[in-house]
Formats: structure tokens, sequence, C-alpha cells
């Protein structure tokens, strides 16, 4: 073993962001037993937007959580060099002036200008923690710790993880939690038009409380209740005595009591999902970014998915599961080498699943694990289409710290049926699309 400490850089500013970097990689340094520097800095080191976040509510959230007997420290000598190192390339990246500052102390200390551009080049560009981003430098801080990670076992470690627990959990109870329950996220779209700087505007299909109302009948009939973590304004004609939406009444503590003990996650991704795999709760997806690349982000191996369907204008109809993991140079162009995942608007639109797809998840998903393996073992050979693609053109770092891959999420069997060859189903689909935009 390399390091003693595990440096993580949190991303406060980002809910999900955060949580998806705790639930990937304190299981990680539990397994080989490091201890863990949590560096928190409340700053935005995004070009754009200001420099101070003021997007979470409960900025030290993450500070009730723990895992199973890990050292996780908040304060020392090393996690305060690093705030600051962080901290002066922020101001770096956000302000011409900081950055004149930096390189003129470099040419003072050098005496010279072409030592001085490496300098700054050296300085600026160590990385002595991992933030959660697939890079090269996250790799390479990964490979300090003498840790040989064959394709696969990031994943192994991911899948085998532990819940989190909830230091001095507070327990909500009402009625509702009385029972068994399912939460619910469904991603807002004014949080995004309000934090612009997300830029998530063409590549993220908006869904709302009526896209999922059939759904939700769906799983209080099955005796379980739903707990609605969205923004959403109450639906009166939801059951009340079965659906609870607390989103702005309760404290994070509180909601992640309340996402622990829950029986599943029914969600279309984006920040609050990320809860679902702090509590490893298995999850029914409607994935609603098109995150094929990413394998879907899935939270656990029993996890079923359904996601959006994609228009091709060239062709002028839907086009099937296989012919889009076909095609992925053509939906992706800026792919190869650089993990740019920019979707092509030009030639293809992305369509958000019907309220009958989602129902049909809600109505039709499995957690038998004879019936995954199953469903897995039918569905690899069109997932092998895409992976092969993906493996002979993105960097082997993309691989070798994903918990994506190389184990594949279960995509609902029916929704795989019906699209995995172009078939009459999406015939259908493409004659009432094509009607209602000449309408």
């Amino acid at each position: 073993m390399g390091e003693k400490n595990f440096n993580i850089l949190l991303k406060k500013y980002s809910f999900g962001g955060t949580l998806d970097t705790l639930s990937k990689f304190i299981p990680f340094a539990d397994q080989y037993k490091i201890n863990i520097n949590l560096i928190d800095l409340n700053i935005n080191p995004k070009k754009n937007g200001g420099l101070l976040i003021r997007n979470i509510d409960d900025l030290n959230f993450i500070y009730n959580l723990k895992y199973n007997t890990l050292n996780i420290l908040y304060k020392n000598k090393n996690i305060f060099k690093e705030q600051i190192l962080f901290f002066i390339k922020t101001l770096c990246i956000k302000y011409k002036f900081f950055s004149l500052v930096i390189k003129f102390i470099c040419l003072i200390l050098s005496m010279n200008f072409e030592k001085a551009k490496n300098r700054y080049r050296k300085f600026f560009h160590a990385q002595n923690y991992i933030d959660g981003n697939y890079n090269q430098k996250n790799y390479n801080y990964l490979k300090k710790f003498k840790v040989l990670l064959k394709e696969g076992d990031f994943q192994k470690i991911y899948f085998n993880r532990k819940s989190f627990d909830i230091d001095k959990e507070i327990f909500f109870e009402n009625t509702i939690t009385k029972k068994k329950y399912v939460c619910m996220y469904v991603r807002e779209k004014s949080y995004n038009l309000k934090h612009n700087f997300l830029k998530k505007k063409n590549d993220v299909i908006w869904y709302g409380i009526e896209d999922f109302k059939e759904g939700i009948y769906s799983i209080i009939n099955k005796n379980l209740n739903i707990i609605d973590l969205s923004l959403f304004k109450s639906d009166t004609n939801i059951p009340q005595e079965n659906y609870l939406n607390i989103r702005k009444n309760l404290s994070y503590k509180e909601i992640f009591s309340i996402v622990k003990n829950c029986e599943l996650f029914l969600s279309t991704g984006g920040g609050g999902y990320e809860m679902a795999k702090i509590f490893k709760k298995p999850t029914l997806k409607v994935d609603h970014e098109y995150n094929i690349i990413n394998n879907f982000d899935f939270s656990t191996e029993k996890d079923n998915i359904i996601f959006c369907k994609v228009f091709s204008r060239i062709k002028k109809r839907f086009l099937s599961i296989k012919e889009q993991f076909e095609s992925l140079e053509n939906l992706f162009p800026n792919i190869k080498y650089n993990l740019n995942f920019k979707f092509n608007h030009d030639d293809y639109e992305i369509i958000k699943n019907s309220n009958n797809e989602i129902k049909t998840l809600t109505d039709t998903y499995t957690f038998n694990e004879e019936q995954i393996n199953e469903i897995r073992q039918n569905q690899t050979e069109i997932f092998n289409i895409k992976n092969f693609y993906l493996k002979k053109f993105l960097p082997d770092y993309f691989y070798l710290m994903n918990s994506n891959y190389p184990i594949n999420p279960i995509i609902n069997k029916k929704f795989f049926d019906d699209t995995k060859d172009f078939s009459d189903y999406l015939e259908n689909d493409t004659v009432i699309y094509n009607q209602r935009k000449n309408d």
C-alpha cells in the first residue's frame, strides 16, 4: 500500500455529485483499510457561477453520515493544506488577476520564463485527491495507493458495499411510514433553470407528476406507500393516505432517515437519486439523461431501468435499442478518446418515456435474483455491442475506475422486448409521433 490517507474532495457545488463521490470512494477506501481525509470547501470551482455555494440548504449534511468503522477525518494539517491549494487554483480559474499573480510569483522564484511556465503548470495540474470524475488525474491518484485495479474490481467493491449509517438518526414517522413505502425522486426543471451554470438544458428530459401518476397508482396497488422527495406540489387526485410529498418540510437528516428505511427507490436520476446509492437501495429508474455511456449509472445489481427513446430525423422513425448501440459514433460524434458525451441533437431527438412505459416498469419489475440473472443473460448480447465500441474508443481508466462496468443493469423485460429490434411497437410510436409533429 502506498499513501496512508485517502483524500476525497467533495463536490459541494453539487448535492448529487457529493453523494456519488462518497458512495463510490468511501467503500473503496474501506476495502483497503485506508483512512479518509474529506476536503470540504463551500466554493464553486466551475468557471461559471459565483465563488460561494448557495444552492444547497444544509451544506454540512454529509457530517451526519458514517460508514462501517472507517476513520473519516475532517480536520488536520494535510486537509488544511489541500484546502488552501484548491482555493488558490479555483481563484486562478475564475479570476484572471489571481492567475497572473501566481504566474508572477513563479517567475520571481524561477528567474527564467520557461522554468516559470513549467513551475506554474506543475502547480496548477498537480492533484493530491480524488473528486469522483472519470479522468486521468483521478486515476493517477488511485495508482498512488499501489492498488492494481483490473477491469471489474472497482464495480465489485461498489456492489459489495454496505449501506451508510446516520449519526444520531432522526426517525420521521407518520401514518404513511408505518407501512412499507417507496421513495420517489423526479428531477425538477425549476432547479436547473435557477442554477443555469449546471448547463443541463438540452440533454435532460423533464418529467412531471402527471408522467408518474399511473406508476404511483401501480406502486400503491402493491400495498406500498409513496414518499415523494421531489419539489412537486402534491396532486390532490392521488390518495393522500398513500402518498406524501415532504421535500420542503424536513431537514436532510430526516430525509436521509426516510430513504434509509424505504423498500426501494423510484427515480429519473438527478441529485436526489444519489441518496438511493448512499443507502444501497434497489431502484426503478426512468433514466432522464439518456445516460447510456455510463450504463445508466445504476445503484445495485437489482435495478430495473427504462430509458428515453431516440428519434432519427434522417430515418424519420424511432431507433431500436440495437440500432442505438450500433450508432454511438453518430449519436455522440465527439466521444472518441476525450469522454465528450454531447448528444447529436442535429440528427436525433431524445423523447421521454410514456406514462404507460413508466407504469409497465412499476407493474412488472422484479428483484428476484434468478429472474434478474436470466434477464441479464438475455440482454448481454445487445449490451456487448455498446460495450465493444466504448472499450475500443475510450481510455482504459474509464473502465478501471467505473462502478457501472463490466456488469450491466437490467432493462425492464417488456420495454426491452418491445424496443430491442425495430418492431410494431416502435412503428406505432413513430406514426403517432410524426402525426403530432405535423399537427
